[in-house]
């Protein structure tokens, strides 16, 4: 039985990452420190066996009144599954002063039937109010680039094509402006009547936590405007997509297409072997699906999203919630 600890050591959270094979940036200590700015509570702990380290979670918790929270794990649980699926809800009661705890995660593993069972008879069911489809898409880096351009769908590498044409810069921002970045985002959200997606305090503190593993690569008309930015963090030899944005001049000099490959490339020359391009939605965002599909990238399931509570009453309070006001 693993004994569960709560460590507020970075080098010590870095260490033991370090141990694991890394499936998601958002388990890294930067990523507690940048939803610690937008009402988070990270929680960092290790459960240990004769001292060796078989599992870590970092949990961001929303503590309400009478002793009731939110734990949010995104990127999942680290280690092997049968280690943590068991002991994880009664951990995080023991070690905070939650009496009434939701856990949900979203497991950024690959999907394996084994797993899921073991998650089901640990008393883990599926979120009932899931907020992604759990399909991504990885795009292989190690080969060249006549290689990759080869791989493109026939629409891609012609789209691709035009924006080499036109008069545009596609440029690695080294000193990126928050408010510049906001104000693209703005428009493309107006020009395709889209939420909000980034405000300007969660892209300026993205950038100011991430520093030199934030990748981000702009492309610049002929005016010097700024028309599409594409961004990345990088771990080790694996890289995820994080920003996106384009506005309406974009759609005429196929500047998106031109800002992915060069932010690519770079990963390439980085060592990047893979690059997760995000979630997708074949059904209900065809659009995004077929840009991202047409770079030959190959579609991943994940483990996705599960949940776990101590009450039922707040298991279903919380995901009402969250379906109505987006608490998560």
């Amino acid at each position: 039985m693993v004994n569960w600890q709560i460590t507020d050591n970075q080098e010590e959270w870095n260490k033991s990452l370090s141990l694991f094979s890394v499936n998601s940036y958002l388990q890294t200590w930067k990523w507690g420190e940048y939803r610690s700015g937008f009402g988070w509570r990270p929680l960092r702990c290790l459960a240990k066996e004769n001292g060796s380290v078989k599992a870590m979670v970092q949990l961001l918790i929303k503590p309400f009144p009478m002793g009731i929270g939110i734990a949010w794990v995104p990127g999942g649980p680290i280690g092997n599954i049968e280690v943590w699926s068991d002991s994880l809800l009664i951990a995080i009661k023991e070690l905070t002063e939650l009496r009434h705890i939701i856990i949900k995660i979203s497991d950024s593993r690959l999907a394996e039937p084994d797993d899921i069972c073991i998650l089901q008879k640990s008393g883990w069911n599926r979120n009932s109010e899931p907020l992604s489809t759990g399909l991504t898409l990885h795009w292989d880096l190690q080969e060249s680039i006549d290689e990759r351009l080869v791989k493109l769908s026939g629409n891609w590498r012609h789209n691709f094509k035009r924006s080499q044409k036109k008069d545009l810069k596609f440029e690695r921002w080294e000193q990126p402006n928050a408010r510049e970045i906001c104000s693209l985002y703005e428009e493309m959200q107006n020009l395709k009547s889209l939420s909000q997606q980034f405000s300007f305090d969660e892209i300026y503190s993205l950038i100011k936590v991430f520093e030199s593993q934030l990748l981000i690569f702009r492309c610049i008309d002929e005016n010097g405007n700024i028309v599409a930015i594409r961004a990345c963090i990088i771990i080790g030899n694996k890289a995820w997509d994080i920003m996106a944005a384009a506005g309406s001049a974009a759609r005429k000099t196929y500047a998106t297409y031109g800002t992915l490959w060069a932010l690519a490339q770079e990963c390439h020359l980085r060592g990047v072997i893979t690059y997760d391009l995000g979630g997708v939605d074949p059904e209900e965002n065809k659009g995004v699906w077929n840009y991202k599909k047409g770079t030959n990238a190959a579609l991943v399931k994940f483990l996705g999203e599960w949940e776990i509570s101590n009450s039922v009453l707040l298991k279903y309070g919380i995901n009402f919630a969250i379906k109505m006001k987006g608490l998560i």
